[in-house]
Order: C-alpha cells, then sequence, then structure tokens
C-alpha cells in the first residue's frame, strides 16, 4: 500500500490526514479535524457509538545545529527511543534524506545524534537544511515471505489494519479516529476524549513480539496496560470476534483506558499486532496478522451492541 511512503511526523501530520480523508470519504465516511489535528470519520447513526482509534504519528527529528564535518545535528521527542534510531533512514520537510548517525557521550543512557546528509562541511549542510527544520523516519517498508519489515512499521500496520475495517464496515454507529501527536505523551488522544462523547472505545496499536506475544498468532487482546485493566465485557466480546487471538498483560501505556477517566466512562479495548523488535529499525510485521486483526474488529462492529 503507498500508505506506508507517507510521512506523518508527530505534530505534522497533514500528509497522513489527507491520504486518510480519501480513503475515508471514498467509503461513505464524513470527516472533520478537531483542533488538535485528530481526523474523525463519521457516518451518523443514532444507535450505540463504537469508536476505533489507532494513532498515525511517526516519530519527529528536528534539525539544532550543524558540525564542522557537515552532519546535522537532531533533537528528538523522546530520549528513550532515541538509542534505537541509529542506522535510520530519515527525511526532511524540504525533501532533503539522510542516515541517522549515533555517537559516544560521557553518559551511557545519553545518544549523541546526528544526520549524515552527504556533505562534508559546515556550511554545505547549512544550506541544505535550515535550523529547526522537521523531519522523520522513513518508512522504507520491504516486503518478503510473510513479513512486512520497516522503520516505523509499528504505527503503519495498525492504520492498514483500520483501513481495511473501514472500508468494510456498513455500520453508521461505528466511528473510526485516527489521532495526532501520540507519540508525544498521548497529546493528541488526551485532547480528543475531553469532549468527545462514545458508548465504546477501541483503541488500535502494537505489541512487542516476545514469550507470551509471537508474531503469527494472530491479533493480540489487551488485558491491561500499564495503567489499568480494560473492560472485562468489552474484552470478553473482543475475544469472540476472532478466529486466532492472542492474550497479553503489558507495561505500556496505550492510553486505552482514557475514555474511562476524560470521557463518560465508555467500555474500552485494546487490539495489537504483534511486532518484532518494535521500536528499532525495520520492525517486522506479519500480513496474516494485520488480516487477523481486521477481521476481528470488522466481526466486532457488528456485534458490540449486544454486550451487556
Amino acid at each position: 500500500m503507498e500508505l506506508y511512503e507517507v510521512l506523518s511526523p508527530s505534530g505534522r501530520e497533514a500528509a497522513m490526514v489527507e491520504f486518510i480523508k480519501e480513503k475515508a470519504e471514498r467509503a461513505g465516511f464524513s470527516c472533520r479535524a478537531d483542533a488538535f489535528g485528530n481526523l474523525i470519520c463519521e457516518k451518523g447513526g443514532t444507535g450505540k457509538k463504537l469508536t476505533i482509534e489507532c494513532g498515525m504519528d511517526t516519530v519527529c527529528i528536528m534539525k539544532t545545529a550543524e558540525t564542522k564535518d557537515g552532519m546535522l545535528k537532531i533533537g528528538v521527542p523522546d530520549s528513550k527511543m532515541a538509542g534505537n534510531l541509529a542506522g535510520s533512514k530519515v527525511q526532511f520537510q524540504n525533501k532533503t534524506v539522510g542516515v541517522i548517525r549515533c555517537g559516544k557521550t560521557e553518559k551511557i543512557e545519553d545518544f549523541d545524534l546526528s544526520v549524515d546528509i552527504g556533505e562534508t562541511d559546515r556550511e554545505a549542510a547549512a544550506k541544505k537544511v535550515p535550523t529547526g527544520e522537521f523531519g522523520t523516519v522513513v518508512c522504507d517498508k520491504t516486503e518478503t515471505g510473510r513479513f512486512i519489515f520497516g522503520n516505523g512499521v509499528s504505527t503503519y500496520a495498525p492504520i492498514e489494519t483500520v483501513l481495511r475495517v473501514m472500508e468494510k464496515c456498513e455500520n453508521k454507529n461505528v466511528s473510526f479516529v485516527f489521532t495526532a501527536q501520540k507519540k508525544f505523551a498521548g497529546r493528541g488522544i488526551k485532547a480528543l476524549l475531553g469532549g468527545y462523547d462514545t458508548d465504546y472505545f477501541v483503541s488500535v496499536n502494537s505489541a512487542v513480539e516476545d514469550e507470551n506475544v509471537k508474531c503469527g498468532g494472530g491479533a493480540v487482546v489487551i488485558i491491561k496496560d500499564k495503567s489499568t485493566v480494560l473492560s472485562v465485557s468489552a474484552r470478553k466480546c473482543l475475544i469472540e470476534s476472532g478466529k486466532k487471538v492472542q492474550l497479553a498483560a503489558t507495561e505500556e501505556n496505550l492510553y486505552a483506558e482514557l475514555p474511562q477517566i476524560c470521557g463518560n466512562g465508555a467500555m474500552s479495548g485494546c487490539v495489537c499486532l504483534p511486532v518484532r523488535d518494535k521500536d528499532k529499525p525495520y520492525e517486522g510485521c506479519m500480513k496474516d496478522d494485520i488480516e487477523s486483526a481486521a477481521e476481528l474488529l470488522l466481526n466486532f462492529c457488528g456485534r458490540y451492541d449486544k454486550i451487556n
């Protein structure tokens, strides 16, 4: 899909919004964006409302300076992610492409990140990319065997999953929300739910492949995330909606509990795709798991309003 070629750095998701909006309108949805950049796609049904949500932003970088040997110094919003960016291909908004290099620092927990854009002196680098210019990691998707590999696949694969559901969903009471700046501590989804009303809420995300969650094992239904145990009745309905389901608890904050905290107490659940080497260069996601998650969610769209 051309989806994987759309650049969508946190806070600057306009290209992804336009891409998704075109797909949604073709499927009969009315689309609107809120002040924070979240895209809301609805058909205007009058029954119990289900919202399916996923984030649409990728890792954001910003040029802060140049080095004497032509490298671009960069900053990233999440220091925890910095150590995994070395070797990643990136593109700035002015189309300049480079590769992230990681130098040594006095503190082992710190990372000295720069982008190699093929220049050899400070002046040439300064002309090519202005200070303050934003960019993002390029997915550079590769398909081989049953896998999709690429930088940021853990963001793109959930979007692909939700778009598949949107194209086939005939229930007018199901809305789809693509949240902005989710990688900035969930700012977009937190801003959305301050004034958004829904009866059921399912967040679509990704999960780290480990001894409990396996690629090829099907969709992952989250029992609890870092913050809270998710709705038992919604979780039961999600599990029963899939043919191939894995259950998992995670120490990540997936923000799936927010409808209970910020909203009107909506029942919430979370469906994830297992991802190999999540948050590292060239993550891997299986096509079978994308199909499994899409099928589960589509079935859930037809039965959620029967939850007691």
